[in-house]
């Protein structure tokens, strides 16, 4: 393809271009890809946006024009309006996730390769592919799979009877900044406030054992200090599939999280084993903290305790 002209605003040429470039792409991983699944599809979105953010460089289109390629390209990939819509508002957080910036990147390439005429754009294509397929946490995010943390403030309506509303209103505001930070600096949504604490989801689960790890350090250091009533806070987590309505997330794996708080204690941090192996490989400690009844599962549970040391991991 030659080198498009800078020329104002997205045209109908740009669009023609991109959806050249993925026919093309589609062919070269042909051989490669035998059967289209969730989590090739999904890998195929991330190359596609990147590959439009690139032609929109290259264009001279301004960023929310480049915005407006990337949903195309999802679009014209074969995704429903429902997944167009839910790829775009998370596309910045995949964006900054690393096993998924591996797949914008080679989209980026690609295109920077096929706009500058080179004959062989899709060279280490399925290459990347195959790094893809074989990542089995970004196969799960794939599948539909989310984490989700509850937090619990420990003792609040005993709190406000001794204490006061005002005294007690003054832990929650202290508890949601801190989840809230933590929540910026791990890629956590928050979902909704429970007035006793925060229903939060994550894309990764290493990220969301991460944000609620930091959560204990920041208030254990709060909580040091001289004169300072204390915000003690149990959490937990559960990673599986959720169904999502609106803002919100609904089903087992997010009333089986609510119950993994119930079982932590004040400062500790419980998971299920699904975000112990999500959470493979990252470098996180899990201690077992023994089987659980729980309600809604037939057989006790194993639960697992964070090991919170150290320093903030966002630092």
């Amino acid at each position: 393809m030659p080198a498009p002209e800078k020329v104002p605003g997205l045209t109908e040429v740009m669009r023609r271009h991109i959806l050249e470039f993925l026919a093309l792409a589609l062919g070269a991983i042909k051989d490669e890809v035998p059967r289209m699944n969730q989590h090739v599809s999904f890998g195929l979105n991330l190359f596609g946006a990147g590959a439009a953010q690139a032609y929109g460089q290259t264009t001279g289109l301004n960023r929310m024009q480049s915005f407006v390629l990337v949903r195309e390209t999802v679009e014209a990939l074969g995704n429903t309006p429902d997944r167009v819509d839910a790829f775009c508002r998370q596309y910045t957080e995949y964006a900054a996730e690393e096993r998924y910036h591996m797949m914008i990147a080679a989209g980026e390439e690609s295109m920077r390769r096929h706009v500058a005429g080179d004959p062989e754009p899709f060279e280490n294509f399925a290459d990347v592919i195959q790094m893809w397929t074989s990542d089995a946490a970004a196969r799960a995010q794939a599948q539909g799979i989310v984490c989700i943390m509850f937090t619990d403030i420990v003792g609040s309506t005993q709190m406000t009877h001794e204490r006061g509303d005002y005294a007690a209103q003054d832990v929650v505001r202290i508890h949601n900044a801190v989840v809230r930070q933590s929540l910026a600096a791990h890629h956590g949504r928050e979902v909704k406030h429970t007035g006793d604490g925060i229903m939060a989801s994550f894309t990764s689960a290493a990220n969301a054992v991460r944000g609620a790890a930091d959560i204990q350090r920041e208030l254990r250091v709060l909580n040091a200090k001289p004169d300072v009533f204390p915000v003690l806070v149990r959490i937990g987590l559960n990673a599986g599939e959720a169904v999502q309505e609106e803002d919100d997330f609904f089903g087992t794996t997010v009333q089986l999280a609510a119950r993994v708080c119930d079982k932590a204690g004040t400062g500790e941090v419980f998971v299920t084993d699904n975000v112990r192996v999500l959470s493979d490989g990252q470098g996180l400690v899990f201690n077992d903290a023994g089987k659980f009844e729980m309600k809604g599962v037939p057989e006790p549970m194993t639960l697992y305790r964070v090991g919170i040391t150290g320093s903030s991991s966002a630092d």
